[in-house]
């Protein structure tokens, strides 16, 4: 077993003590040893931890995608796989599906409180799933991630370990995630792929494969879903107990999403997709390069000059 040891830190809940594990590995391996303290503040960081599951859980989306492309093409264009990375990978299932696209509509959803409504056991199996069905896919070697296992006890400790401190009180969170932790992403990603996936391969179990292929031109950001010629109440059937608001503003034939302005005309046929830039539509001016002598901390000055560059 890979667990080493270190001082136990325990936390104050109600004036109850709730043991838990501390990590004291700067790589992200877990550190354990069963003690006593008398420290009633939380002194467990969960930071390593979630970083290094963050790298290897985006490590099996990735490969999830290279996957899908496969199954994709030997199932006439039937995706399992509906996760966007980023503004790119939305764009160019745009591009690739232009004919498809044309004369339909285009709407955007947001999943209410999606990150606080995952419950552990859920987050629990679909991930497991999900590493499972990649490690079945490549091959030990190819993988680049460790053990089934190793991957679970780190999602297990930092599951086991969400608290949150309010004036002099502790609080365990026992459903949902932090938004704010590293692996919270990718941990919100793979729980909803395997329901996705899982609900597609059901389609195509039953022979349903006009349902199936519908859903094609579907993706999602995280907590963000677009669909193309598809009405919401589709997304009842998957989700189930998460609720889905939809967020299509359609202003002169324009949808936005995902920083992306997508104008269409239905009657010509015509996609066109572009940057949107929110501030360009705000009432008032906005100073996008604060001075050097402004109260801007530097590390966001520098990342503000990075993304205008980049868009």
């Amino acid at each position: 077993m890979w667990w080493e040891y270190a001082d136990i830190c325990v936390f104050q809940h109600n004036t109850r003590p709730i043991a838990g594990v501390s990590t004291a590995d700067g790589n992200g391996n877990l550190i354990r040893k069963f003690g006593k303290s008398a420290a009633a503040k939380p002194k467990c960081v969960t930071t390593d931890a979630s970083r290094k599951l963050a790298s290897i859980l985006n490590t099996i989306l990735e490969g999830l995608a290279e996957k899908d492309e496969e199954f994709a093409a030997k199932n006439d264009g039937i995706r399992r796989f509906w996760v966007k990375l980023n503004m790119n990978d939305f764009n160019n299932m745009i591009k690739k599906r232009l004919d498809a696209c044309q004369g339909k509509q285009i709407r955007t959803y947001d999943f209410k409180k999606m990150y606080t409504n995952l419950t552990h056991k859920e987050i629990r199996r679909n991930v497991r799933a999900v590493v499972v069905e990649y490690k079945e896919w490549k091959t030990e070697e190819e993988s680049g991630v460790p053990s089934v296992e190793y991957i679970m006890e780190h999602l297990d400790f930092i599951l086991d370990n969400i608290y949150v401190e309010n004036g002099n009180r502790q609080y365990k969170q026992e459903i949902g995630i932090p938004m704010g932790t590293n692996a919270a992403p990718p941990i919100a990603n793979l729980t909803l792929y395997t329901t996705e996936a899982e609900y597609i391969d059901k389609l195509l179990e039953k022979g349903d494969h006009t349902t199936a292929k519908q859903l094609c031109l579907t993706g999602r950001f995280i907590d963000d879903l677009v669909t193309v010629g598809l009405q919401g109440e589709f997304a009842s059937d998957i989700y189930k107990d998460l609720e889905l608001a939809e967020t299509t503003e359609v202003k002169d034939k324009r949808v936005i999403y995902l920083g992306t302005q997508i104008d269409y005309d239905r009657m010509k046929n015509t996609i066109k997709l572009s940057v949107y830039d929110k501030s360009a539509n705000w009432q008032f001016p906005v100073v996008k390069f604060p001075t050097g002598q402004g109260n801007t901390p530097s590390t966001l000055t520098s990342g503000l000059i990075t993304g205008e560059l980049a868009r």
